[in-house]
């Protein structure tokens, strides 16, 4: 479950029945001050909790600049599965315990694909550094990729089509994969171009997740530049070396082997639940 799950339909029938729940954090979690659907997918939790006794997971999650309360909230989870660890710090450092483990698209079965001359410019989460990728790629002749064409469609793909989510998210891993070169302003647009070994440069997000990532697989930031570079003249993505390829490669076999031991963990759990429940 998410933020939204099902448009506001009620869950709790399913919940009652659950063996376990779990939520998908994504990049969600942060700026609580300011962000209400941070506050809606905290609020979630503690709408599932109360209609359940069955452990609760938080999965996939980046988090960052919470208020106080917030953390209050994440302590009713069973577990917590970070995919930073800036973020997995940042939790530590607030009392939170928590296990790192990868954004899930790093053991997808996502592979490279085969390179074509399209350079691909991708949108932002941030609509100014948006309107700046938009008018770069049309200064250097690249194929502009948002990332959803409207909120409102992904929300109706979510939760009444995820068959046509699922087909969306192909294509754009599969542009990404297909181009010569990738300069994005999203999260997953690094994390593709990385799974695809597209060369690429990545700018700021609305939260330091992508300078984490890159410090995560790569060890370094090199390849994070700032909106107002888009103005140098001849700005190129540099190819990637043999070195960033291995670790992009060796993070992947990580990856998966975190991801399963998480799965792992929440299967038992449920099984743990489901035969108290019985007695």
């Amino acid at each position: 479950m998410g933020a939204e799950p099902h448009l506001g339909l009620s869950i709790t029938p399913a919940l009652r029945q659950a063996d376990a729940v779990v939520v998908n954090g994504e990049g969600t979690i942060h700026n609580t001050h300011t962000r209400p659907g941070a506050r809606r997918l905290l609020h979630s939790i503690k709408r599932a909790l109360a209609a359940t006794s069955a452990p609760l997971f938080l999965v996939n999650a980046t988090i960052e600049n919470l208020r106080p309360r917030d953390f209050e909230v994440l302590k009713l989870c069973e577990r917590i599965f970070l995919r930073d660890r800036a973020s997995c710090r940042y939790a530590e450092e607030n009392g939170l315990d928590v296990v790192f483990t990868p954004d899930l698209c790093f053991s997808s079965s996502y592979r490279q694909q085969l390179k074509t001359n399209q350079h691909v410019v991708t949108d932002s989460t941030i609509p100014i550094t948006s309107a700046s990728l938009h008018r770069w790629s049309r200064t250097v002749n690249a194929r502009f990729l948002p990332m959803q064409l409207s909120r409102i469609r992904s929300m109706f793909r979510w939760a009444v089509t995820p068959r046509l989510h699922e087909k969306a998210a192909d294509l754009y891993f599969s542009l990404i994969s297909n181009a010569s070169s990738v300069v994005t302003g999203r999260f997953h647009g690094s994390v593709f171009a990385m799974i695809g070994e597209t060369p690429f440069l990545a700018l700021g997000s609305n939260t330091s997740k992508i300078q984490s990532l890159l410090d995560d697989v790569l060890g370094e930031r090199s390849r994070f530049i700032g909106a107002d570079q888009l103005d140098t003249p001849g700005l190129s993505v540099p190819a990637f070396s043999l070195e960033e390829l291995s670790l992009v490669r060796a993070y992947r076999i990580s990856a998966a082997a975190l991801a399963q031991g998480m799965f792992d963990h929440i299967a038992q759990s449920a099984v743990l639940y489901s035969r108290k429940a019985v007695l």
